[in-house]
C-alpha cells in the first residue's frame, strides 16, 4: 500500500482553452500581466476584467517588486501605460516610506506621463467632482514634483494637451 502519493490535482490547473497549466505565483503571474498588457479587449479577457485582475494582483504582490516592475517595464521594456496603472495602484496601497515618490520619479520619462498619471490616478481611485486631483498622496506628489523638475520649458510645451487634466492642473497639485 503507498501513503505517499503524488498530488498533481492538487496543483494541475487549466488555462483558458482548458488545457493543463503551471500554477503561478502573484509576482510571476503580475509579470506576466504586465509584459502582455494591451489597453484593447482580448480574446480571452475583457479590458475591465484584466485591469480587475492587475489590481488584485498588485495588491497580493511585494510593493518593492511592484515598484521595480513598474520602473523596469517603463525604462526597459518602454511601456507607457501599464506602469502607470502600476504606480496608481501602488500608491493607493503603499505608505509610509519614499517608494511610491521613487518609482513615481523613475516611471515619469516625459512631460505628459505627468497629466496621464494623474488622469490615471483618478480613474483608478474613482474621483469625481470639481477638485478630483484634491488630496493626492504625498508621496506620488515628491514623486511628480522630482520629475517635474527634469524637464525644460520646451518640453512642456511639446506636450501641454488639450486634456481633461492639464499640466497646469499638474503644478497646482505637486
Amino acid at each position: 500500500m503507498k501513503f505517499n502519493l503524488l498530488s498533481k490535482a492538487k496543483t494541475q490547473v487549466t488555462n483558458y482553452e482548458g488545457a493543463k497549466a503551471f500554477t503561478m505565483s502573484a509576482e510571476m503571474e503580475l509579470y506576466s500581466t504586465v509584459v502582455t498588457w494591451s489597453l484593447n479587449d482580448s480574446f480571452y479577457e475583457k479590458n475591465e476584467d484584466r485591469l480587475n485582475r492587475l489590481r488584485g494582483l498588485i495588491a497580493k504582490c511585494d510593493a518593492e517588486f511592484v515598484g521595480k516592475l513598474a520602473v523596469y517595464a517603463r525604462t526597459k521594456m518602454y511601456m507607457r501605460s501599464v506602469p502607470l496603472v502600476l504606480v496608481a495602484e501602488l500608491a493607493k496601497l503603499h505608505s509610509g516610506d519614499n517608494l511610491v515618490a521613487r518609482v513615481t520619479a523613475g516611471v515619469v520619462n516625459r512631460a505628459d506621463e505627468i497629466t496621464e498619471l494623474l488622469a490615471c490616478y483618478e480613474l483608478m481611485n474613482k474621483r469625481t467632482g470639481t477638485k478630483t486631483l484634491n488630496r493626492l498622496s504625498k508621496q506620488l506628489q515628491k514623486g511628480l514634483t522630482t520629475a517635474f523638475n527634469r524637464f525644460d520649458e520646451y518640453q512642456f510645451a511639446k506636450y501641454n494637451r488639450d486634456g481633461a487634466i492639464k499640466l497646469r492642473d499638474a503644478s497646482c497639485s505637486t
